[in-house]
């Protein structure tokens, strides 16, 4: 297995990026990678975010097959704690979503906004549930997607690490195929661009960067609103 990756991490309008992208191939058979979003002002939201993503990379390294769930779990227990000492951290929170690669598999875990999604040929499969007010009134019939598109509450999250009591971590794990490509992304990133706009692009951009650089392209165009953060990876079995 061989892995081609390109990422880009923009502040956009914002004075400082809260988020944090990260790779680490740790063996030639075993890949992680992690995108989080960090909430709760800009200094606590990007330490919360630094926090997520190093402190999960560890305990990956640690046990390569260690429990995602279990793992967020004490992520959550162990920034409510840091940011009690500090003051300059009240509130610090943040997404996480994370992908595990160890062969042809893909064990992935999630909590927020970010998202993990899967380009597959012609086709495209979002492997992440965004934990926000408005997916769940969508998912429950109370709004369409066109009104989704105007809601007033459209980033109010319902579940982040370090946040919310009630944490909703999603877990799950499929097989991979040779040319795969899996998009982590911030919701800087898919908030101004259609999953279908970003299979468009992945259909005509072959190359991994090139097509990396085509989304970055396309999101400048469009007047970044917040920070905006992907990381691609094609799969080579």
């Amino acid at each position: 297995m061989t892995i081609e990756f390109s990422s880009f991490s923009e502040p956009g309008p914002r004075p400082e990026n809260e988020d944090f992208l990260l790779i680490k191939i740790i063996s030639e058979s075993f890949i992680f990678a992690c995108i989080a979003d960090g909430v709760g002002g800009q200094r606590a939201g990007k330490f919360a975010s630094q926090f997520a993503g190093n402190g999960l990379l560890k305990g990956i390294e640690f046990n390569r097959e260690a429990d995602l769930r279990s793992l967020f779990e004490q992520l959550h227990s162990d920034l409510i704690s840091y940011a009690k000492q500090e003051p300059e951290k009240y509130g610090a929170a943040t997404t996480l979503s994370a992908a595990c690669i160890s062969g042809n598999v893909l064990r992935f875990a999630h909590i927020g906004d970010t998202r993990v999604t899967l380009y597959r040929g012609n086709g495209v499969q979002q492997l992440t549930e965004d934990h926000t007010e408005v997916y769940r009134f969508l998912k429950a019939g109370k709004i369409t997607w066109d009104e989704a598109e105007n809601y007033s509450r459209k980033n109010v999250l319902e579940s982040a690490l370090g946040g919310s009591a009630d944490l909703k971590i999603q877990t799950g794990e499929i097989e991979l195929r040779n040319d795969d490509r899996l998009i982590l992304s911030s919701d800087g990133i898919h908030g101004k661009l259609l999953k279908r706009e970003i299979l468009r692009l992945s259909l005509e951009h072959k190359s991994t960067p090139e097509f990396v650089s085509a989304i970055k392209e396309e999101i400048v165009q469009r007047d970044p609103t917040d920070n905006y953060s992907l990381l691609a990876l094609q799969i080579k079995l």
